[in-house]
């Protein structure tokens, strides 16, 4: 890399193989969570998942570059190996939604870090519509956490407790 735009390309393809390896997970991760509104959160995070990543589609078609890059985000793989884990584990199912919760914020978080930087980067190089559209998902992300965080500490954890 020699410059901000090819490091902006590579955080965009970064994004969006974390964000497909995230799509393909969830419906395991949607099966083990029992709590109802867990469930629910999961499965509506597939809708925006699916959304975020034809939003990642455009902006690599505005940046003139391949949307899959060269390499699978291993950061999001070891995440997302880890979540399954946890998972599959036999453990007592309120346990298993605490962990699931905790697991779910892990991930968001290393996609907030990945649109944070990207839109910055993208408003550095004067990029108004990539920008834009990074902020767009990292709202979404930051969304996502605070209601993950409020279910576990209003209900979930609660239930965890033996």
């Amino acid at each position: 890399m020699t410059n901000l735009k090819e490091l902006l390309e590579k955080e965009v393809q970064d994004l969006f193989s974390a964000e497909t390896q995230f799509f393909d997970a969830l419906p395991s991760l949607t099966a083990s969570a029992t709590h109802a509104t867990l469930k629910s959160l999961l499965e509506e995070q597939s809708n925006q998942t699916k959304i975020r990543i034809e939003r990642l589609r455009m902006v690599t078609s505005l940046l003139e570059c391949n949307p899959a890059g060269l390499k699978k985000c291993k950061g999001m793989k070891s995440i997302v190996k880890e979540t399954k884990k946890l998972a599959d584990l036999y453990i007592d199912f309120q346990v298993k939604d605490a962990g699931l919760i905790g697991a779910m914020q892990r991930i968001i978080h290393y996609k907030i870090a990945g649109y944070g930087t990207g839109h910055k980067y993208a408003e550095t190089l004067g990029l108004p519509e990539v920008t834009r559209v990074l902020i767009q998902s990292l709202d979404e992300e930051k969304q996502s956490d605070k209601v993950l965080s409020e279910l576990a500490i209003n209900e979930v954890n609660e239930l965890a407790i033996k």
